[in-house]
């Protein structure tokens, strides 16, 4: 039978927080996207 290794609160904590700060990351990468467009036309930017 495997033993799991038990983790401190301090490795939890972290590793909560690495995890959501990824999930968020990635959601707002692909949720930001489609608004670019719009974003440049109102406000005249350029493609650059």
């Amino acid at each position: 039978m495997a033993k799991s290794i038990p983790l401190s609160p301090r490795y939890r904590v972290l590793l909560a927080g690495l995890f959501s700060q990824l999930l968020c990351i990635g959601v707002a990468r692909f949720s930001y996207t489609p608004l670019l467009p719009v974003m440049q036309q109102q406000t005249w930017l350029s493609d650059a």
